[in-house]
């Protein structure tokens, strides 16, 4: 980050595992990543931390699976480790190896012994706590498994701007990069607020987060979307920081809405155009009052971060100026790479 000084301390003495993207891509605008010691494997590791670890993996293999196969398969997944453990004999270390590689990050299956190679200070993720395990009950495991009593799991899960703001400072605090992260901060908000008004009169806008079934996304995105489209405030579908709601085409087709952006988590871009033609119905994609763009949701949309906070919002404000401005069709399926 160009406007960012970087601190003497920036990231010394701090070993820090980043289980999810949006921690590691912040970690690399506050501290340069050079305090990284462990990553996820989709990760886009910049040099300063190329000698990090991977240290998870996918729960299962997306890429080759429909909206309505990966929502089946993380249905299952997500009591694979309940109900092995219902049966297992009592075993500490083997129930702590458990904790950790299943619920010490909420998406991931995380590796016990990368971790333990990489023998970080600092864990960054977002623990979902359950029945099987509560946050003190994952990091108690982790500092058994990595046998070091001072190594601190940080579990952050924000879900408006302010949260992910909120979320950057606490980073940078961790890695004794504070004064970057207020700078990072600043700097997201300075960028939203000055965007002046789109051309396209935006009264009502939904994120299709989820295809089959189908979701509208909720957290930090309607948020957003509300600071790039003041006229649509309140109409949205989904309210600034609640969660994300089940719906049906039905239900979508009544909203109305004047943008209604494609965006599933975690799909690129070929995937969700293919899956969003084959179940939109005709009255949604074919409407001569709304503007439907497409989007990869790879890096935007899902990480909780203020560069993918900027990166979606750029994204969306140039796609929507560059169809209005060249007077194309309001009905349109857009894509953007």
């Amino acid at each position: 980050m160009e406007d960012c000084v970087r601190g003497p301390r920036d990231g010394v003495g701090v070993r820090v595992a980043s289980l999810l993207p949006a921690w590691t891509e912040t970690v690399h605008s506050v501290a340069r990543g050079e305090c990284l010691v462990g990553v996820t494997h989709e990760d886009q590791v910049a040099d300063a931390s190329a000698s990090a670890l991977v240290v998870t993996r996918n729960k299962f293999d997306g890429s080759v699976m429909t909206s309505a196969e990966i929502a089946a398969t993380h249905r299952a997944s997500a009591g694979e480790w309940a109900l092995g453990q219902q049966f297992a004999s009592w075993d500490e270390w083997a129930v702590c190896r458990d904790l950790v590689q299943f619920q010490l990050c909420s998406f991931y299956h995380v590796s016990c012994d990368a971790l333990i190679q990489a023998r970080p200070t600092l864990i960054l993720t977002h623990v979902l706590e359950t029945e099987m395990g509560s946050l003190n009950d994952v990091e108690r495991a982790v500092r058994l498994i990595l046998s070091d009593s001072n190594v601190q799991v940080m579990s952050m899960d924000p879900t408006t701007l302010s949260e992910i703001y909120a979320a950057t400072i606490a980073i940078g605090k961790s890695v004794h990069a504070e004064r970057n992260a207020f700078a990072l901060v600043a700097r997201t908000r300075f960028m939203l607020e000055k965007r002046s008004p789109s051309r396209y009169s935006i009264q009502s806008a939904v994120i299709i987060q989820w295809l089959d079934p189908l979701y509208v996304a909720g957290g930090w995105l309607p948020d957003m979307l509300e600071r790039l489209f003041p006229s649509c405030a309140g109409c949205t579908f989904t309210r600034p920081g609640g969660p994300s709601l089940a719906t049906t085409w039905d239900q979508l087709a009544t909203v109305q809405a004047d943008l209604v952006i494609v965006a599933p988590c975690g799909m690129d871009l070929a995937q969700a155009e293919r899956e969003f033609s084959a179940l939109a119905p005709a009255r949604i994609v074919g409407s001569s009052s709304r503007l439907i763009l497409c989007f990869d949701a790879t890096r935007m949309f899902s990480l909780p971060s203020c560069e993918s906070v900027l990166r979606t919002a750029h994204s969306i404000m140039e796609r929507v100026e560059r169809l209005t401005c060249t007077n194309q069709p309001d009905a349109a399926l857009a894509s953007i790479s």
